[in-house]
């Protein structure tokens, strides 16, 4: 159980770390100056993400992406994600004529190589009865809307 809600934290912050970069849309003269930067940071060392920096020390999380664009934001991700959490995270890239293969066999298989996988829409149909619903995470989930989500990315996502 502790790894399916360590699968989802680290599912959230991937796709929240994906809307704000695509969400990005100033441009050099709209730009925070350093100043202007460290004038709104409030440092309190007590916030909850620090408290809960060590909540998953010794966790470990494996993933597999397709080896590209998703590799890539989930890659940029991982420091940011280990360093809230205290989990070490794995990524397996493959070449997306492998990707389902790979992915397939082991749900098939319960050879529990991937704690998240990144599965194609495509795909859904056939993974579905090996996935967990993140529903109940949602709903557990105070700091997670799922209105905060491209609907369109929410619903092929499995909502």
């Amino acid at each position: 159980m502790k790894n399916k809600y360590f699968a989802w934290l680290f599912v959230t912050l991937m796709i929240l770390s994906l809307l704000v970069a695509c969400g990005s849309s100033s441009t050099p003269e709209e730009a925070e100056t350093p100043a202007e930067t460290q004038a709104e940071e409030q440092p309190d060392a007590s916030t909850e993400e620090e408290a809960a920096g060590d909540q998953f020390a010794g966790e470990e999380l494996t993933m597999i992406y397709f080896d590209a664009t998703y590799a890539k934001a989930a890659e940029e991700a991982i420091a940011e994600f280990e360093e809230k959490t205290g989990a070490k995270v794995t990524l397996v890239t493959a070449p997306y004529a492998s990707l389902y293969e790979k992915e397939f066999t082991d749900l098939v298989t319960s050879g529990g190589a991937y704690d998240v996988m990144q599965v194609a829409s495509q795909w859904d149909g056939q993974f579905a009865p090996y996935m967990a619903s993140i529903e109940e995470y949602l709903a557990n989930d105070p700091d997670t809307n799922i209105n905060d989500f491209i609907p369109g990315v929410a619903r092929v996502t499995g909502v």
